[in-house]
């Protein structure tokens, strides 16, 4: 006698992100100990993945949808595939990145007739490099104060050497803990005006931050897409705890400015 095991659909991002877990651990057990090709593990793989047992059409049209974006990332993306599924480490971050360069891979490379025009525009590239909206001491004090608290990176930052660092233009290279969570304190800040709106551009043209996942430097992808994602989710119970503890902070910063 068979028993019976429901298989959920896997919808939404989180199904989506299950869907490529899976297909890493299977790859891991079958393709690097050689026991399957990588195009038999493939084929395995979408035909155990394709039905489920939800009746409703919203779960069955998100499952398509999900299992038909992983069989095309599988099916025609080994490169990118080998690359991230070979990594050290490989957690959300990491398949966060895979999905974004899946992504852009059909992407329309746009060309204007102006861009010689852009490109020789120091004005406009400067902008993306530099830190155009300076911030005092007693900011960066407790900027530096707030990313050790919440124990972003995993270097721990003084604030003399910072702020130094800061005036002179050519702040240090620091190795990030958790992608998803820095862009949240991020983008906290910056909409509350206590750091340019341009902050992505800022950290990949400088090469500021190395990411978690993948130990090589956070560039706009790695950063907007899991901000996109986060934004579009439901928050957690740690996003939530983390962007309070975010906005007692910029409270003591505006505090400081009014003084």
């Amino acid at each position: 006698m068979r028993w019976f095991r429901w298989i959920p659909a896997q919808t939404g991002t989180s199904g989506l992100f299950r869907l490529v877990k899976q297909a890493q651990e299977l790859y891991k057990l079958e393709v690097t100990t050689s026991q399957k090709s990588y195009k038999r593990f493939v084929i395995d793989f979408i035909n155990s993945r394709q039905f489920h047992d939800d009746k409703d059409a919203w779960s069955r049209n998100e499952h398509q949808k999900n299992y038909k974006t992983v069989s095309d990332l599988l099916m025609n993306h080994e490169k990118a595939v080998r690359k991230y599924f070979d990594s050290a480490v490989f957690n959300e971050e990491t398949i966060s990145m895979l999905m974004v360069e899946f992504y852009s891979s059909d992407l329309p490379k746009k060309k204007s007739k102006y861009s010689h025009r852009v490109l020789s525009n120091t004005q406009t590239t400067n902008q993306n490099r530099t830190i155009s909206q300076k911030l005092n001491k007693e900011s960066i004090v407790v900027i530096v104060e707030l990313l050790n608290e919440l124990n972003l990176f995993y270097e721990h930052l003084d604030a003399d050497e910072v702020w130094i660092r800061y005036k002179e233009d050519r702040l240090s290279t620091v190795t990030c803990r958790h992608n998803t969570h820095l862009v949240l304190v991020l983008d906290r800040l910056a909409s509350n005006k206590i750091i340019p709106p341009h902050w992505q551009s800022i950290i990949s043209a400088k090469k500021l931050i190395i990411s978690s996942g993948q130990k090589k430097h956070l560039d706009q992808h790695n950063m907007s897409s899991p901000l996109s994602r986060a934004r579009s989710d439901n928050p957690t119970y740690a996003s939530s705890a983390l962007l309070a503890t975010v906005d007692q902070y910029v409270r003591i910063i505006k505090e400081k400015k009014i003084k």
